[in-house]
């Protein structure tokens, strides 16, 4: 079930935004393809989404060694999320910028998987 779950956000997560929320290998072979095509934005992006989860396995792990509540590292990510969708002015939503050279699989700025 697990897997399945994993595995499902991974796919959701690549088709809407040219990303991975939790196969951070993926992520790296993804900067890899974007070094190779010089695509600085994508890089970018990518680095970013790296970084950040590093940031939040650091942070994690600090607030359990400090005898955090199991709970707060999860009412901040919730908190996060929230003032994420609600940021946009226009109400417009989130996405990553275009992915060019896409080959076998959907560009995530294509509008059929939106």
């Amino acid at each position: 079930m697990l897997c399945v779950a994993g595995g499902s956000a991974d796919a959701i997560a690549y088709l809407r935004f040219g990303t991975f929320v939790g196969a951070m290998t993926g992520n790296t072979v993804l900067i890899g393809i974007d070094a190779a095509e010089g695509n600085l934005d994508r890089g970018i992006y990518h680095v970013c989404i790296v970084a950040v989860f590093l940031f939040a396995v650091i942070a994690t792990r600090a607030a359990l060694n400090a005898d955090v509540l199991v709970m707060m590292p999860l009412v901040l990510t919730a908190i996060m999320l929230a003032g994420r969708h609600s940021s946009p002015a226009d109400g417009a939503p989130h996405s990553a910028p275009p992915r060019s050279g896409c080959r076998t699989l959907p560009c995530a700025g294509s509008t059929a998987y939106r």
